[in-house]
């Protein structure tokens, strides 16, 4: 796809004329007093003061841009801090035990589940249901079922659904397979629809442009965070699960049949043709080679290929399409994981209502348009965000991508069993991973056989 200078402007100028038509339509939405329909008021915490944890992220970034217009509206002062994702958890654990806790934090969908076992989390469900603290236009149906489902929990539930909702959206990725269409067409490719085909796409795509060219971008680094990608979603696709249970107590099957089998997969995919380097590969090491045009796909994230696609951004920016994750037999239906970054309430917060009017701006329909559009900021949790058709039209130039989030989302979900211990057990189970590809002679059974048995020894969910 050729992407002239005048395009560039065209879209720069569509979404600058869009952003201030939202701005326009907030401000007439809300009277002179920051008011609107019925007792709600935007009003209602003003010459109060919050305390907000972000992790730095292009969704924290677009927060930190439109802070002056919260702070406009409500009269509320807010103080924030920014921490790297390598010392977030970390900063944030510290924080939540402090005498001024944050009122609200930036978290992830897994780490919910340690937090609600601590009772650090405060639920929402009684503000959404409030007429004098929500917003009349907040539209809570308008967010998609599943992704809300995934941040409800009770503690020892084996299952995510139900219980009460610990968290509210502002983005999420899908694990989809994104290629370098130029290199496919120049080598008379397909993308791939089965495991098998994507194996043999690697063999035949390895060392493509020479040496330092390599077929896929996998992540790999030794900790939680290589888990839950492309590989937990390919586990799923293969009918393998972390834990089992027969309703009363869980054990863990990382060394059932099928498991045996995506490991032994995994590991003869890592060796045909990922990086060499994928030990280190981190979110913004895998995109940086899609982007560069050193490898020819890249499995993970949708938004970090998104982001790789940006005209102007990248070598291979609008090069890049999209196809949702390979399937074990064609007709199959595809699954993905999720991951899923939110804003969550301190239990211990001093300015519930402040906290509350902040969480509810920040994942409002204006803010994650806004968002999308101007910020490129995907995907948004909301239903009517993904389909306005601003946002439609600027994703036309990202080909397949509306078509593989649409295949993906009826059936997209967290594939974690969820687990007050889960970064520690997916921090072994990584290291487990990392192991079976370093020793390619090593035995994949008695490997996870180990694996299940340390996680069985840790306390239950």
């Amino acid at each position: 796809l050729y992407i002239s200078s005048v395009t560039v402007m065209s879209i720069k100028i569509y979404k600058s004329f869009i952003l201030w038509m939202l701005l326009l339509i907030s401000g007439s939405c809300s009277n002179t007093d920051g008011s609107k329909s019925g007792s709600f008021s935007w009003r209602s915490a003003e010459d109060s003061s919050l305390l907000i944890k972000l992790n730095r992220h292009p969704y924290s970034d677009a927060i930190i841009k439109r802070l002056p217009l919260f702070e406009e509206l409500t009269g509320i002062d807010v103080e924030y801090t920014v921490v790297n994702e390598s010392l977030y958890y970390e900063d944030l654990e510290t924080s939540l035990g402090e005498k001024r806790k944050p009122d609200v934090f930036m978290t992830g969908a897994y780490h919910l589940w340690s937090y609600a076992a601590e009772s650090v989390i405060e639920p929402v469900d009684s503000y959404i249901d409030s007429t004098g603290l929500t917003d009349p236009d907040y539209n809570f149906e308008d967010f998609y079922g599943n992704i809300i489902d995934s941040l409800r929990w009770m503690p020892g539930n084996p299952e995510l659904g139900s219980g009460p909702l610990l968290a509210l959206p502002l983005g999420f990725e899908l694990y989809s397979l994104a290629y370098n269409k130029r290199i496919f067409n120049e080598m008379g490719l397909e993308p791939p629809d089965t495991y098998d085909e994507l194996l043999e796409l690697c063999r035949k795509l390895n060392y493509f442009d020479g040496p330092g060219s390599y077929a896929i971008a996998l992540r790999g680094t030794d900790d939680w965070s290589a888990i839950h990608t492309s590989y937990l979603t390919t586990y799923t696709n293969f009918g393998a699960r972390d834990f089992e249970t027969d309703g009363t107590a869980i054990r863990a099957a990382l060394d059932s049949p099928e498991s045996v089998r995506m490991n032994s997969y995994w590991r003869e995919l890592v060796r045909s043709g990922a990086n060499p380097f994928r030990e280190t590969q981190d979110w913004y090491e895998v995109g940086f080679a899609l982007g560069d045009g050193r490898v020819a796909m890249m499995y993970d994230a949708d938004i970090i290929s998104y982001i790789q696609n940006t005209p102007g951004y990248t070598r291979e920016a609008g090069n890049i399409a999209w196809v949702p994750p390979p399937v074990l037999n064609k007709g199959d239906i595809s699954r993905s994981n999720l991951w899923i970054w939110s804003l969550s309430m301190s239990s211990g917060s001093r300015n519930k209502k402040g906290a509350w009017l902040f969480i509810q701006y920040f994942t409002g329909r204006d803010f994650q348009l806004w968002s999308a559009v101007e910020e490129s900021n995907l995907n948004p949790p909301r239903q009517s965000v993904f389909e306005d058709p601003v946002l439609q039209s600027i994703l036309t130039l990202a080909e397949g991508y509306t078509e593989t989030f649409n295949a993906l989302m009826p059936y997209a979900g967290i594939q974690f069993t969820p687990h007050k211990n889960i970064m520690e057990i997916s921090s072994l189970w990584s290291e487990s991973v990392q192991s079976l590809i370093l020793n390619p002679d090593s035995s994949i059974t008695y490997e996870l056989k180990d694996l299940s048995q340390r996680l069985d020894s840790l306390e239950g969910p």
